[in-house]
């Protein structure tokens, strides 16, 4: 019975909200991947202005950084909001990574409250266990360890037994109520692995590791973290007993480190609940944060912070909670969260502690064993993940290319999260021509270097795919999986190769008298892109030329950044399922000339092997003049447009429907559902999107073994609007005294 109810007669108020509406996505948000001459690496950066984009990233001074830095200046000149994330320079994976693999392994003691006070417990976790103790975290030892030992971590496969030496980390222990000191038996409790291999460098930027519990979480004055500490030198596996750390000063920061406006007041604010209640007493917030200079570049070596990741969760590898997105529940295992979602951690919890710790007395957690992270033994201090690199290891002033497509995984891995980074256009922004380009010296040249590689591409008989299209596919399966697979919420623009389309500073490819377009550019065209087959990709035959302020010449540079500003302003002045296209919304801004002007036959060649053409008409300009995405089934969705349109449904589908999660399967929960949604539809048929749709959630499609699965389905139907690509116009000559009645 609810305790509201009323046990006399009387009046009584409720109020139930049932006002739900609902609306299509606003904006279009374009993410851009690149290198540039300065800015944080490996972070993504909204960017507002391009005086923003100068001021972060710097001045453009090669080939790659004008990519970045032209592809980023059309998205500016558009409503899209911009999402820029700066790949490193360097070796392998580049600056700020390196060649070792890293840990932190945090050791663990029990102990027991007892009239006479607190005590220790030696031996391994999980034994003693009394109705008030408690698992204390001191101070993590930072380790390295080799590849193997690595790969066996990773696998869970971690000698928990080797840690003995974690006792020589803590010296002493709480004072009990009586008097002295007690010695502590500890081993270790949990290690959280540097999976990147992230390095710590000269200034102490670098990624580091904080932990809170939920004890006094909001009633102190923010003092979850009250020390920074970098490893000077990685301690190697076998020699657990030294820390190695360098606790930074005033001088080395330009944050507080506790108190009020703090990076600890950062971390203790991460959780959106009251992280206080008992049902936490078994819990972590861990908090990744990344110190590096301001973006700005006010003083390059006083460090500023930014909470890269954060998670909260249960020690108890046994603990259940509700699924937020419905069905079964889920673990709340703060180790099954870290390696599911995070990009640069892996996080092992003792078994001892995890599977056979009795976090519940009676089936609750009230008085039961609980987690705390001691200040007293230095488990409050921010950590650093990685191992200690000199700068001067990356070999930077060569400005070296390393590992494009790995330092891209880890780019487009900081963009997976759907409820955080809103994504609707992903562009190549010439980064395939970067990788196809840099050759074996891993440096991407200028454009003087730059020469006819199309050998492979060009020839129509031979099955041998050359590098350049091996290198190019490379690139371009990252970014289409990323959109395709990894989000599915968003839509790829992919640049061919340069080498294409121009050659060396100035030449087009069909400036040459003994090139045509069939030979050197329809076939390297086609088998570049053979191998995809997508409608989350697209791809543009063509590259533009524009004036370089910076260089005080005209250079070339790739299409993407054109088209995201055209996708951008089509889906702001009129709807997102409107082809970005043609005389009407297609024109391409700011360019001077177009590598290849193709004919209408080239054109039809261009468009059988799925390639939008990009064409000069007198006195219209450079205009788009295509719009099918990169599917090799015909269906609708070979169709920019229609690609867009379902983005864009679903989009505003999922925004709805996460509000009925938990809600009663009822016919009432149901009709509701379809209420809300219908809108959404009808704007799309009112506004040239569908033809028609149908909504069907009733007892069709929600049975009775569907609703026993706690599942509610919904099933939409939706007739596309097709565009008008081909216009045929068909004149007829008549009879003076013909009835026009009579032919139509």
């Amino acid at each position: 019975m609810a305790s509201n109810v009323l046990a006399s007669p009387g009046v009584m108020v409720n109020e139930i909200d049932i006002s739900q509406t609902a609306s299509l996505p606003v904006g279009t948000n374009v993410l851009v991947e690149g290198f540039a001459a300065n800015g944080p690496t490996q972070e993504l950066v909204n960017v507002t202005s391009v005086d923003e984009l100068q001021s972060i990233y710097g001045i453009p001074t090669n080939a790659a950084e004008r990519y970045l830095y032209y592809t980023c200046k059309q998205v500016l000149q558009s409503p899209a909001n911009l999402v820029v994330n700066r790949l490193p320079y360097g070796e392998g994976s580049g600056e700020g990574f390196g060649s070792e693999y890293t840990a932190l392994v945090y050791p663990v003691f029990h102990s027991v409250s007892t009239a006479q006070g607190v005590f220790a417990v030696g031996g391994e976790v999980g034994i003693g266990y009394a109705l008030s103790s408690a698992f204390i975290v001191g101070k993590p030892a930072h380790i390295s360890l080799d590849a193997a030992t690595y790969y066996n971590w990773e696998a869970g496969a971690i000698p928990w037994s080797t840690f003995s030496s974690l006792s020589s980390l803590l010296a002493t222990g709480p004072v009990p109520a009586g008097g002295g000191t007690t010695t502590i038996a500890a081993s270790a409790g949990f290690v959280i692995i540097n999976k990147t291999k992230t390095t710590i460098d000269d200034i102490y930027q670098g990624y580091y590791v904080a932990i809170a519990d939920n004890t006094g979480l909001f009633t102190t004055n923010y003092d979850s973290v009250n020390s920074i500490n970098a490893p000077l030198n990685t301690a190697n596996s076998a020699a657990l007993s030294s820390h190695n750390y360098n606790t930074l000063g005033s001088n080395n920061i330009s944050f507080a480190i506790s108190g009020d406006n703090s990076i600890a007041e950062t971390l203790e604010k991460t959780p959106g609940f009251d992280f206080n209640q008992a049902d936490y007493n078994d819990s972590l917030i861990v908090g990744l944060f990344r110190l590096r200079p301001s973006m700005y570049n006010d003083n390059p070596t006083v460090l500023t912070y930014v909470l890269q990741e954060n998670y909260i969760g249960s020690l108890d590898g046994n603990k259940m909670v509700n699924n937020p997105n419905g069905g079964a529940n889920v673990s709340d295992f703060i180790a099954g969260k870290i390696n599911e979602n995070s990009t640069f951690m892996k996080m092992f919890v003792n078994p001892n502690l995890a599977l056979n710790a009795k976090w519940t007395i009676n089936g609750s957690r009230v008085g039961s064993l609980r987690v705390a992270s001691d200040k007293v033994l230095g488990a409050n201090g921010l950590y650093g993940l990685g191992a200690y690199t000199p700068t001067n290891t990356f070999g930077l002033l060569n400005k070296v290319v390393g590992d494009l497509p790995g330092k891209l995984d880890i780019g487009l891995t900081l963009a997976e999260n759907t409820d955080v980074i809103p994504l609707d256009i992903v562009v190549d922004g010439g980064l395939s021509t970067v990788w196809a380009c840099s050759g074996t010296s891993g440096v991407f040249k200028e454009y003087t270097d730059f020469t006819t590689k199309n050998d492979n591409l060009k020839d129509q008989n031979t099955g041998a795919t050359s590098q350049l299209a091996l290198d190019h596919r490379t690139v371009f399966n990252r970014f289409d999986t990323f959109c395709s697979t990894t989000r599915r919420d968003c839509i790829h623009i992919s640049d061919p190769v340069r080498t294409i389309f121009v050659y060396g500073t100035d030449s087009k490819v069909l400036d040459n008298p003994n090139n045509n377009f069939s030979e050197d550019v329809y076939w390297p065209m086609k088998n570049l892109y053979s191998a995809a087959n997508s409608n989350y990709s697209c791809t543009y035959g063509n590259w533009g030329k524009i004036y370089d302020t910076f260089s005080g010449t005209y250079v070339w540079v790739p299409m993407s950044g054109f088209v995201a500003q055209i996708m951008s302003k089509v889906s702001a002045n009129l709807q997102p399922w409107y082809a970005p296209a043609g005389l009407n919304n297609g024109i391409v801004r700011d360019i001077v000339d177009i590598a290849v002007n193709p004919t209408q036959k080239q054109r039809d060649l261009f468009y059988r092997v799925s390639v939008n053409p990009v064409v000069f008409f007198p006195g219209d300009g450079f205009v788009v003049w295509g719009q099918k995405t990169l599917q090799k089934k015909p269906s609708a969705f070979d169709r920019i447009n229609v690609r867009r349109l379902f983005l864009v449904l679903e989009k505003a589908t999922l925004a709805v429907a996460r509000y009925f999660v938990m809600e009663p399967n009822t016919i009432f929960t149901r009709t509701r559902l379809v209420n809300v949604l219908k809108p959404i539809f009808d704007i799309a048929k009112n506004n040239e999107g569908v033809y028609d749709y149908l909504i069907v959630c009733d007892e069709r499609n929600n049975t009775s073994t569907v609703i026993d699965n706690t599942e509610l389905v919904v099933d939409i139907y939706i007739k596309p609007v097709r565009t008008a690509e081909f216009i045929l116009v068909n004149f007829y000559a008549t009879r003076t005294d013909q009835n026009f009645e009579e032919l139509i």
